[in-house]
């Protein structure tokens, strides 16, 4: 099979899984959002920050670092067996474990006044709890990322999502509190902990013949050196990326302001991962891999990649940043309609996001996390004191312009180190062009957002934009050859009556190729 087959195989069940996740996710939060009201839904968001910022501590590095180092012995058919590797991540997850709880177990003293003033010593109890089974899901779906086994992480979330929208929509039948969500969050994470250990370790099981090649004090020496780093940059990449705004808002401005802005952030990272973000899933353990085939290999692959993430990225971003308003009246209703400008912003600061996981996934597999660590530390730095000071003069909208420059001033950056290591450069006069494409193609429906039901104007609005991009591109022969045999890949799998139509629709395609 093709890399570019098995990359849209495991796409298609990375994708089938996401969907699962990040949709009822966003379900989830909509519903919960609804329920609790803007303040105490800030409040809620403050719980959950802690919460990851407790895995964070507790699994950063480990997540990544177990990705690359089980795909690399697949790919080479490596020394190490990878039941050893597995055990000597996940001891060294638990060791940090005791450490994790002291530090949040502070954290939560010097913010009890933040919290909710009801059951705060029961709330802080149930933050404390939830870190583990969360660190050790991460832990373990990332296994099954290194494994390339998409398909089980597709089983997964289709056992565990149905079960956590039910019981937050008894929650809210039942008119539960953030006592309520919070003790469901902590079940729902422990089932995802249980469920993802028994298809991992199913997995795993099937290397056990090799149990006899342990992991040697040198492959100690060098996972342990690989993981200090991928944990520091962890760490630091969490005040980066990991909604630092949702904090400082609440503690320099006011709760609404942090339910706000956690509004806009969820739904510009969903739109980012509901489509490009797909690919971004299963791109370090097929670069980790790429590596061995040689530079020339692996900057192709590079190059094409990051122009696929492009066609998707860009008419997704500008759809979102132009019906934000409508997004968030038909999803969040209108106590929620000051995240509209937030969302806007936000999510076209996010564009270049899947091609910064791209080029971190090229900097992962060539060992160079100190590259990556000065560049994260200086970032994160930068963006602690950026957020303070823009966040207590100027609240919601300093959180805003925060976040938006140091997300894309980090993604180019990523880029430039990923393209000097492969030696090649990524086709932005392309990308330029994409995105005015998509500018193109939501002009007509601009203005016509403010008229008529929100919900049926945003569908038939979705769907004319969607035809009208797919139109243009082939008009301005932005489809290559390549993309016309991955299409007909797809249509493959999807039986249809229309051949004819098919058949008409590939020869025009043929017809407007890019050479």
């Amino acid at each position: 099979m093709s890399y570019r087959k098995k990359i849209l195989n495991n796409s298609f069940f990375y994708g089938l899984a996401g969907y699962q996740e990040t949709i009822i996710g966003m379900l989830v939060s909509i519903l919960v959002a609804r329920q609790l009201g803007a303040e105490a839904y800030g409040r809620y968001s403050l719980m959950m920050w802690v919460v990851a910022l407790g895995v964070m501590l507790t699994s950063g590095g480990v997540v990544t670092s177990i990705i690359k180092f089980v795909a690399e012995q697949r790919g080479d058919k490596g020394n190490i067996s990878i039941p050893s590797i597995v055990s000597y991540n996940l001891r060294g997850l638990y060791i940090k474990l005791p450490f994790t709880l002291l530090i949040i177990a502070i954290l939560l003293l010097l913010i009890e006044k933040k919290l909710p003033a009801e059951n705060a010593i029961v709330l802080s109890g149930i933050v404390l709890l939830a870190i583990l089974p969360k660190a050790l899901q991460a832990f373990y779906t990332s296994v099954l990322k290194g494994m390339e086994n998409f398909k089980s992480l597709f089983l997964l979330n289709s056992i565990v999502t149905p079960i956590n929208l039910l019981a937050v929509l008894y929650a809210v039948w039942t008119d539960g509190g953030i006592y309520v969500f919070l003790c469901l969050y902590l079940a729902i994470t422990t089932l995802y902990y249980l469920v993802s250990r028994y298809y991992a370790k199913r997995e795993v099981d099937k290397y056990s013949g090799n149990i006899g090649l342990s992991v040697t004090s040198s492959d100690k020496k060098n996972m342990n050196q690989q993981i200090k780093l991928l944990y520091l940059t962890s760490m630091l990449g969490f005040f980066v990326d990991r909604q630092m705004e949702v904090f400082f808002l609440n503690m320099l401005a006011t709760p609404e302001a942090a339910a706000y802005y956690n509004v806009a952030f969820m739904l510009s990272l969903y739109s980012v991962e509901l489509i490009p973000g797909l690919l971004v899933g299963v791109l370090l353990p097929v670069m980790a891999k790429s590596r061995k085939d040689g530079l020339e290999v692996q900057a192709y692959r590079y190059r094409e990649i990051g122009r696929y993430l492009m066609l998707l990225t860009a008419p997704v971003v500008i759809f979102v940043a132009v019906f934000a308003g409508l997004i968030v009246e038909i999803l969040y209703g209108a106590q929620y309609k000051a995240a509209a400008m937030p969302l806007s912003v936000l999510v076209l600061a996010a564009i270049l996001a899947p091609l910064a996981g791209l080029a971190n996934s090229i900097l992962v597999s060539h060992e160079r996390q100190k590259t990556v660590l000065k560049l994260i530390s200086f970032t994160a730095i930068l963006n602690i004191i950026i957020d303070y000071y823009l966040i207590k003069y100027f609240s919601l909208n300093g959180a805003v312009i925060g976040f938006s420059v140091i997300k894309l001033g980090l993604s180019v950056v990523l880029l430039v180190l990923a393209s000097r290591i492969v030696k090649t450069r990524l086709d932005f006069i392309f990308f330029a062009k994409v995105i005015m494409l998509s500018v193109l193609a939501v002009t007509p429906l601009f203005f016509i957002k403010e008229s008529g039901v929100p919900l049926l104007v945003f569908l038939l609005s979705g769907v004319g934009f969607t035809v009208l991009y797919f139109i243009l591109l082939v008009q301005f022969r932005m489809i290559t050859r390549d993309d016309i045999e991955l299409l007909r890949h797809i249509k493959e799998k999807i039986p249809g009556k229309y051949e004819f139509l098919t058949h008409r629709l590939f020869m025009w395609m043929e017809g407007r190729q890019r050479l």
